[in-house]
């Protein structure tokens, strides 16, 4: 027939061309013209079981998740990352000994514990501070619990220089490094320590570390111990006043200031000394502390125009420019006579390039020294909230 018949029980629909001689064919118009597909007149049985088959599947692997993450929770919990309490039951996870006199135990010594927050482990446990410096030294900053993260790095200290190292990193009258190797290795495993607890670095400041920092960098002046030294000061300095007070009293601003002079063109000293300078001017403490009496002393050591002359040297480096850039904020706080000795440097020049150079956190920190040079307050308070927020 000229027109095929209509399919009964569907609303008059026609075939879709699947019967023998007969063709698709156009739907009757209902409205707008349209070009539609009737219904199949034929279902396919298995499509109802197939698709029944991947719901199964679905709620299949939704369970096997679950069960992996429950799997993770209970492991997690098993090296003590949910207990409140000490899971090594007041012994040393390391050596399985209690508190010896003398030797308290260290909860929580985890080198990326504090520094590295997402790729670190939850693991709490006590140790002592003999066996994490033998397991920095030995190994490397991986947790003695789960021993992780992956990305831990290992240790780099010769088998023949780690009892040396050792011993300078627990007596405090041990003697300064004689080899350039030597003190490139006894900084690293500082360093390592130094990111770990609050216990870890307290015990380091025990130690006369601030004094003997110093010493290393003043004996040695190569540009990776410079900026190695640099990072140790920033990390034990950093919201601590007492501990700023003793890298004050042992010289580390003019170490850092002779050092950026040293190795002006290095950036990695550049931005290691900004931050360093920036720790120690902008420790913990009462505000006349923390914005008069520590600022005072690194301007009288020249941080400022060293400061200055690394901005200028790296004006390409946003790392270099971030850092150097809060120093200088730090230092133009509190006190009138500082800001006008930085403007006599052409610090506020030197910012307003910057400011206009940069994008993103290096633009803000140029833009909220700038503000706070120019003693605009709202302006800077603004500038270090869009600093947080980019």
């Amino acid at each position: 027939p000229s027109t095929p018949p209509a399919l009964p029980g569907r609303n008059n629909e026609v075939c879709c061309g699947c019967c023998p001689g007969v063709g698709p064919t156009r739907s009757a118009p209902t409205g707008a013209e349209t070009l539609t597909l009737a219904l199949d007149p034929h279902p396919n049985p298995n499509e109802f079981k197939t698709m029944e088959r991947g719901f199964l599947l679905e709620k299949k692997s939704r369970k096997k998740k679950e069960k992996q993450k429950q799997k993770k929770r209970e492991r997690v919990q098993g090296r003590g990352g949910a207990a409140q309490g000490d899971p090594s039951g007041g012994q040393c996870v390391i050596c399985f000994d209690g508190a010896k006199p003398g030797a308290p135990l260290l909860r929580s010594t985890s080198t990326f514990r504090q520094t590295y927050q997402r790729r670190s482990c939850r693991c709490v446990y006590e140790a002592h501070y003999a066996c994490v410096v033998s397991r920095v030294v030995g190994s490397g900053p991986a947790c003695p619990v789960c021993h992780g993260p992956e990305d831990a790095p290992l240790s780099p200290i010769d088998a023949e220089m780690r009892g040396a190292v050792e011993s300078w990193l627990r007596d405090p009258g041990a003697p300064v490094p004689d080899t350039g190797m030597m003190a490139r290795q006894c900084l690293w495993a500082m360093y390592q320590l130094a990111k770990g607890s609050d216990d870890v670095r307290e015990q380091l400041m025990r130690v006369d570390a601030a004094a003997r920092i110093v010493a290393v960098m003043e004996a040695h002046q190569h540009a990776e111990n410079a900026a190695r030294g640099c990072c140790v000061i920033a990390l034990l300095a950093g919201r601590n006043n007492d501990s700023c007070e003793q890298f004050l009293r042992a010289g580390a601003v003019e170490r850092i200031v002779a050092a950026l002079e040293a190795h002006v063109l290095d950036a990695d000293v550049a931005s290691a000394g900004c931050v360093a300078i920036q720790a120690l001017v902008s420790c913990g403490g009462t505000r006349e502390q923390q914005f008069i009496t520590h600022p005072d002393v690194a301007m009288r050591a020249g941080a400022a125009p060293r400061i200055l002359a690394a901005l200028q040297a790296h004006a390409c480096d946003a790392h270099v420019v971030e850092l150097g850039c809060t120093a200088i904020g730090a230092l133009a706080q509190g006190s009138n006579d500082r800001r006008s000795a930085l403007k006599a440097l052409g610090a506020e020049e030197v910012l307003d390039v910057l400011a206009q150079s940069h994008r993103d956190y290096a633009r803000e920190s140029a833009a909220s020294a700038l503000a706070l040079l120019r003693e605009e307050w709202d302006v800077a308070q603004q500038m270090m909230k869009m600093s947080v927020n980019v």
